[in-house]
């Protein structure tokens, strides 16, 4: 439940600074404090159905779209998993390859050096 809450929150906020709102005119227009709505941002506060309600309204959206994007926004799909794959390998490659450079370097300082 946690994790929801906090993919949640992550989700309200990214559309609150999406549409260039801030936390007290979300607060405002369904009437809670600013520090109520800034925990439930963070995954810190349990919210009720009509209170995600009331958010997704202010967002153009329905409680089944709001929680449906926080679920698909953290739920990895094999094609992401796989790109991430091939940027870390190709990450690693070229950390080898910087590792070679400096070795040689070193090398090279050393004779140098003698």
């Amino acid at each position: 439940m946690k994790t929801f809450l906090k993919n949640l929150g992550t989700q309200i906020r990214i559309l609150r600074a999406a549409k260039g709102l801030t936390q007290s005119n979300v607060a405002s227009e369904i009437k809670i404090t600013a520090s109520a709505f800034a925990k439930i941002e963070r995954g810190e506060s349990d919210i009720s159905i009509s209170r995600i309600e009331a958010i997704a309204n202010v967002f153009g959206l329905n409680a089944s779209q709001l929680i449906n994007q926080a679920d698909l926004l953290y739920k990895p799909n094999a094609t992401s998993l796989a790109k991430n794959y091939n940027e870390l390998e190709h990450i690693q490659n070229e950390v080898n390859k910087l590792s070679k450079m400096v070795e040689s370097l070193t090398e090279r300082v050393r004779k140098i050096e003698r």
